[in-house]
């Protein structure tokens, strides 16, 4: 008969089957031989040829290359500094068993698994939360875009949380050990941005637990849980001293770091990113309706939202002489949200997992509703940018470090994780839970969240002239 302990690693073992199955399903051209183009990754491979050419014929790689920038430190191409406390030959153990892109998509599940199953879910409830944060349209884009270190991030983001979270549970040991290898390798794939936006949902969640900690009088459970997870953070800095020092050293030099290069081309502040800069691809303030309405502001910029043959506009140019046609159809936007510098698509969280997250707002337990909401508003004001400019400029000059960032409609990664967390605990009540008449009336409460989105959502769609600002600037020099 089997044990417990044999069922649940059986559960497991079927979790990642069902991940490895619908990562190679849906990729299923790289399986086939076929690559994708990914255009990051192109200039990647131009910026480090000079690296790799002397490297050949020296065994030696350089440290400094004349290809970029007049003259720039090479290791902010490519860096080899063997570390023997470092925890990243076991992600390339990993990408190494699984092909590219598969292995993100399979670590994006196991890694939100993890979390899920810290937060006490069923595990089959867990498998669902899994897969739909690994799909999330944002993350499909961005590794057709090249961005391969953020998609790691993003993909090791889940199990920091989860491992945190098992400190705050009193599972002192295994929740250190696993949140200094989560710190480690998520450090050490180098997107300092996602590291950063990490940092702002763990400071929300251990913030929250210290609360409750010193509420309930647990002095010592608090100071012990804030020790830890402060030492697992420092020793995943410690694994990646050399990448950080080198970074930051650089940085300095940089518009990140205010130079005086830079200085003389843009007023900088003096220790980071010009306003106009940092805030560039930002997002209007309705938008972050995309992650339940994605095409409420349109979709990807260049790609056609319906066939050419059935595309009014295209014909109407058609119909212009052909030179004038032509140059108008080369302006042509498919998106017309905020972001004026183009997309590749919108942050869709889901339908379905939206729903449930909205739900959540009033099924959830104080303790996780708490944190989870004050966070998640929190980045869509940070998403707004330029269109709520007193705040993030505020934020810019008061908020440690957020100015060396831009792009803040990146910071939307924060609510697809949240709202898939708080999907999964959603669904983990609805399904696990006994239904009594106070939950009724919680899920009552509910809905009429969900109705009140839908309400701002058809109040946009019936107000928008869905023109771009490019489509703006064309009519405006008419």
């Amino acid at each position: 008969m089997p044990t417990p302990r044999s069922k649940s690693l059986l559960t497991h073992l079927a979790a990642f089957a069902s991940f490895l199955v619908v990562a190679m399903i849906f990729c299923k051209p790289a399986m086939q031989g076929m690559v994708l183009r990914q255009d990051d990754n192109i200039q990647w491979r131009a910026m480090y040829e000079d690296q790799r050419r002397v490297k050949e014929q020296t065994g030696n790689q350089p440290l400094w290359t004349k290809q970029m920038f007049s003259g720039m430190p090479a290791y902010q191409i490519s860096l080899e500094a063997p570390n023997p406390i470092s925890f990243q030959h076991l992600y390339s153990l990993f990408t190494s068993i699984l092909p590219k892109p598969v292995h993100f998509f399979v670590l994006a599940c196991l890694s939100f698994y993890f979390l899920a199953l810290a937060f006490q879910a069923n595990p089959f409830v867990g498998i669902l939360g899994g897969l739909a944060y690994a799909y999330a349209t944002y993350h499909p884009v961005i590794i057709g875009a090249g961005h391969d270190t953020k998609m790691v991030s993003l993909a090791l983001m889940p199990m920091l949380v989860g491992a945190i979270h098992l400190i705050f549970q009193r599972r002192y040991l295994i929740g250190t050990a696993l949140s200094a290898v989560a710190a480690s390798l998520l450090i050490g794939a180098n997107h300092p941005q996602i590291s950063y936006y990490t940092i702002l949902i763990l400071g929300a969640m251990t913030l929250a637990e210290l609360v409750y900690a010193f509420r309930a009088k647990d002095y010592r459970h608090m100071a012990t849980s804030l020790a830890l997870a402060v030492s697992a953070g420092l020793l995943g800095v410690a694994c990646n001293a050399v990448l950080l020092a080198t970074t930051y050293e650089y940085s300095k030099e940089s518009i990140r770091g205010g130079s005086m290069l830079a200085d003389k081309q843009s007023p900088n502040d003096q220790n980071g990113l010009n306003k106009e800069y940092a805030l560039s691809y930002s997002i209007y303030k309705t938008e972050p309706l995309v992650m339940m309405f994605p095409r409420i502001y349109g979709g990807s910029t260049g790609n056609l939202e319906v066939s050419e043959d059935k595309s009014k506009a295209i014909e109407a140019l058609q119909q212009m002489p052909p030179e004038l046609g032509q140059q108008l159809q080369s302006y042509l936007q498919f998106y017309w949200g905020g972001i004026s510098q183009g997309t590749s698509g919108p942050p869709y969280a889901g339908a379905i997992i939206s729903f449930l997250a909205l739900l959540a707002l009033t099924v959830l337990p104080n303790r996780h509703k708490y944190w989870m909401v004050p966070v998640t508003l929190f980045a869509f004001a940070l998403s707004w940018g330029h269109y709520f400019e007193g705040f993030n400029v505020f934020m810019l000059e008061h908020l440690p470090f957020y100015n060396k960032f831009r792009a803040p409609s990146m910071v939307m990664v924060i609510p697809t994780l949240l709202f898939a967390l708080a999907a999964v605990m959603a669904l983990q009540e609805l399904l696990f839970v006994e239904v009594s008449p106070t939950s009724m009336k919680q899920y009552r409460k509910g809905l009429y969240v969900v109705a009140g989105v839908f309400i701002v959502a058809l109040a946009v769609y019936f107000s928008s002239n869905f023109t771009s600002e490019t489509d703006k600037s064309l009519g405006s020099n008419k």
